[in-house]
């Protein structure tokens, strides 16, 4: 959901307010994204916590960097 508000008829920079959820794997993901569109503030949280880059993998990839890590890893030692 989300709101998008022009200001100033002069420029196009409105205010934004916008929010997402999504349940992935075992993780809720919530994106809360706050501010003029120059200047976003972009805040990502989950449960359980995650840190940004997780979240950030886990919305693009459908899996953690530490998880794609271990993939990576299983796949180098089945080539060895």
């Amino acid at each position: 959901t989300g709101t998008v508000t022009f200001n100033d008829p002069n420029e196009v920079n409105p205010d934004l307010f916008i929010t997402a959820q999504s349940r992935i794997n075992d993780y809720e993901v919530n994106v809360l994204v706050q501010g003029n569109s120059k200047n976003p503030n972009i805040r990502l949280t989950s449960i359980p916590p995650l840190s940004d880059q997780d979240i950030i993998s886990l919305l693009a990839l459908g899996v953690t960097s530490s998880q794609l890590d271990q993939n990576v890893q299983s796949k180098d030692q089945q080539a060895q």
